[in-house]
């Protein structure tokens, strides 16, 4: 049986083989990460062995409920094949959502996301696997039921985000110690059967994403304060997906950021009164304040008298080696689709067009503007905008750096390195 490091330099040769039918855009993102699992499995090697790494992951634990019972019914043969089986495609689902299986417990499975390399949507991508996780435990259901006679097999999740000690010790790679993952453990076994339970430092990643139940402070065992969880309903259809950062509740001003506020002002205003093709690229660290500078754009757009059609886009690392997801992201929000909406909602809502957002100020018998697009870049640094009227990167660390002309189009890309 092949290696890891072998099996992942005959896919890499593979993908260089297609490059010309899947284009370089595509095939290099994907060999991306290929060479940064790559570069770890050498570095193991080459020092005897994986090293001790405190990092910020989210944990998910999957519990398998009803398990035990179906065992007192079924061969050891048989419950061997059920249970390989519901692990192996939770294996799966959890590589989907660019997570790692640590352990293996019975019928547990301990994942974390974040531990090869940290994408600031580990959270989100711990709960959308949890969410997966739970669709397939209503399969098995259905499934055994229908093969065995038996009711109530499914599947129960926590998850918890926090810092943790991965790598070294007895189990090596699989290695990961630290109280956050306790509070996941508690998390999942006082989880309802077929449910999602998540923790307050998890939730506050991911507000404003899903739709959520408040289960109020828990005592859990062996942790000696009521610890605050919430119960994961769903994903909020692609239209209402809102990241909420900051404290919730808390409404701040903005502060430091009036400078480039006022060149996205004067370049709209440009925009408006000689419309041209152009783009603005708004470029920091992150944690400078790039997404909540376009939030408070978008509130003076809104309360303009004037009209404006505002389409937004943005690439995650789920999508980055989709083609043209940017484009599909643009394209379905505009016309209001979500993923799991049937083929025909989209082709009844392109005949209509896009929905136009503006303030209630608006003149219905005014003509309408220039469309504009925008979206965020965010957590990237170095970015380089090739175009025939802009280029700009990374001049201040303390601000976001801006290059203008005026915005047609404000370029969505997040967490790439180079932007073309």
């Amino acid at each position: 049986m092949p290696t890891e490091e072998q099996s992942l330099e005959a896919a890499m040769a593979a993908l260089e083989g297609q490059r010309a039918t899947l284009g370089d855009e595509v095939v290099d993102s994907l060999l991306t990460s290929a060479r940064a699992r790559l570069a770890t499995l050498r570095s193991a090697v080459a020092t005897g062995g994986p090293r001790q790494a405190l990092r910020q992951v989210s944990i998910l634990f999957m519990d398998v409920v009803g398990s035990t019972t179906l065992s007192q019914r079924l061969d050891p043969e048989e419950i061997s094949a059920v249970m390989d089986g519901a692990l192996s495609r939770a294996t799966a689902i959890v590589q989907a959502n660019r997570g790692r299986v640590l352990q293996y417990a019975g019928d547990c499975v301990l994942a974390a996301f974040g531990a090869d390399a940290a994408s600031e949507d580990d959270a989100e991508s711990a709960v959308r696997c949890g969410l997966a996780l739970l669709d397939l435990g209503r399969a098995l259901e259905g499934e055994v039921r229908a093969a065995h006679g038996h009711a109530g097999f499914d599947v129960r999740v926590g998850v918890h985000t926090g810092p943790v000690l991965l790598g070294g010790g007895v189990d090596q790679e699989g290695s990961i110690r630290g109280t956050s993952v306790h509070i996941a453990a508690r998390l999942e076994q006082s989880a309802p059967p077929g449910a999602l339970q998540i923790s307050q430092d998890t939730y506050g990643l991911v507000r404003g994403l899903f739709e959520f139940e408040s289960r109020g402070p828990q005592q859990m065992k062996g942790l000696e304060a009521p610890l605050q969880s919430y119960l994961v309903k769903g994903a909020k259809p692609k239209t209402f997906r809102d990241a909420t950062r900051g404290i919730e509740g808390v409404v701040t001003r903005m502060i430091g950021r009036d400078r480039e506020l006022a060149v996205l002002q004067r370049a709209f205003a440009e925009l408006v009164a000689s419309p041209r093709m152009a783009c603005i690229h708004v470029v920091g660290d992150a944690g400078v304040g790039k997404s909540r500078m376009l939030v408070e754009f978008a509130r003076w757009l809104d309360a303009r008298s004037a009209r404006s059609l505002v389409l937004r886009a943005s690439a995650t690392p789920q999508t980055s080696s989709r083609p043209y997801g940017l484009l599909a992201d643009l394209v379905t929000r505009s016309l209001q689709v979500d993923e799991q909406d049937p083929l025909e909602v989209p082709r009844v809502r392109s005949s209509s067009g896009p929905s136009i957002r503006s303030s209630s100020k608006t003149n219905p018998s005014e003509p309408r503007r220039t469309p504009i697009c925008w979206g965020t870049c965010s957590g990237s640094t170095g970015i380089r905008a090739r175009t025939s009227r802009a280029s700009c990167k990374t001049r201040n660390r303390s601000r976001p750096a801006l290059s203008v002309p005026l915005p047609k189009c404000f370029g969505a890309c997040r967490r790439k390195r180079n932007v073309r």
